[in-house]
This record gives C-alpha cells, structure tokens and sequence, in this order.
C-alpha cells in the first residue's frame, strides 16, 4: 500500500506545499509579465524628453564651439592687423630716425666745438649753428629733458648767464647725455608715440 493510499498526512503536507509553491511562482511570473510592459511604457514616454535634451546640448555645444572660433580668428585678425601697423610704422619712422640720429649728433659735435674751440670764427660759426638747431630741428625732436639741457646751455651764450668755462663745458656734457637718453627712449616709438614726451612749444604763452 502508497502513503497516498494510506492518508499519510506528511504526505499531504508535501503535495501541498509544492502546490503553494507552483502558485507563487506563477503569480511572481505574471507580476513580471504585467510590470514588462509598464516599463517599456516609461521609457517610451522618456524617449522624446531624452531626444529633446541630447538635441538642445547638442545645439549648445555647437553654439560654443562656433564662439570659440569666432574669437581665435578675432584675435588672429588683430594680431595681424597689429603687426601690419607695426610694419608700417617702421618703414615710415625709418628715415625720420635716420635724421633724429643725424641731428642728435650734430647737436652733439656744435656744443662740443662751442665749448671746447679757441678759434673765435669757429666758435661763432658754431653758436650760430647751435641756435640754427635750437629755433628748427630740435624743436621737432628733443625730448623735455634734451630742451631743458639746450635751454641751460643757451643761457651761457645769450648773456642770460655768464658762465665761466668749466660750466660751458660741464652744460656741453649735459646736452649730449641728454641726447644719449633721447636716442634710447626713441629706439622703438611707434608713429603714435613720437610726440611722447616732447616738448610742446605751441602750449607755452
């Protein structure tokens, strides 16, 4: 005789359990079946805002890049433009320099000869080159300090001064260290610049 036939109650238990267990696993299985499409429903509905997103990062990232280029090529525009001003402003400046130097060092060599000659007709020739240079070309040219330097000098042969000899000398130095500094401060002025710290006459009453 079979358990079953008998009624074995443990049996029964068993058979049971195992039917309880089947029932559960099918009802998880559906829960699962009808959570599937739920899911899939969600992500469907996520799927445009998600598009939407990508898209306009995508437009945003562009818009960047496009700014990012526009101000390389602004600034590779303006160093050009710079260096053609630059170009320019050399080649004009280049004989105006030419002829800074020229009158820089004649300047030096009359106030040399005024302070240092014995020859009187020498000497005139060379005061009445000196006051040449300080009415014309100078004024063009000297800086502040070169025309407070002239001025000083001019003073011990117009009478403003009597000046002996070793201050007419010591002034004839004072012109051409003048000088010296006006040749290094102008060594590279840019056409916009060369009036930078010029003496301007016309402002004076």
């Amino acid at each position: 005789m079979t358990n079953d036939q008998t009624g074995d109650p443990v049996a029964r238990k068993a058979s049971i359990e195992m039917e309880r267990l089947v029932l559960e696993n099918e009802k998880l299985r559906a829960e699962l079946e009808r959570l599937r499409p739920s899911i899939w429903q969600t992500i469907e509905r996520l799927s445009p805002l998600l598009g939407g997103l990508l898209a306009v990062a995508a437009f945003v990232f562009g818009v960047i890049q496009y700014v990012e280029q526009q101000r390389r090529e602004l600034a590779t525009r303006q160093t050009e433009l710079a260096r053609q001003a630059a170009a320019r402003d050399q080649e004009f400046m280049r004989p105006l320099w030419e002829r800074e130097l020229t009158t820089y060092f004649r300047a030096s060599e009359v106030v040399a000869a005024i302070a240092r000659s014995s020859d009187a007709a020498k000497r005139r020739a060379a005061e009445e080159e000196f006051w040449q240079l300080y009415q014309g070309p100078l004024v063009i040219l000297e800086t502040k300090a070169l025309s407070a330097a002239m001025v000083s000098f001019g003073h011990c042969l117009d009478g403003t001064e009597q000046c002996s000899e070793p201050v007419l000398r010591n002034r004839a130095l004072s012109v051409s260290s003048a000088i010296q500094q006006a040749i290094q401060d102008h060594a590279e002025l840019r056409l916009s610049e060369f009036s930078k710290n010029k003496f301007q006459y016309d402002r004076q009453p």
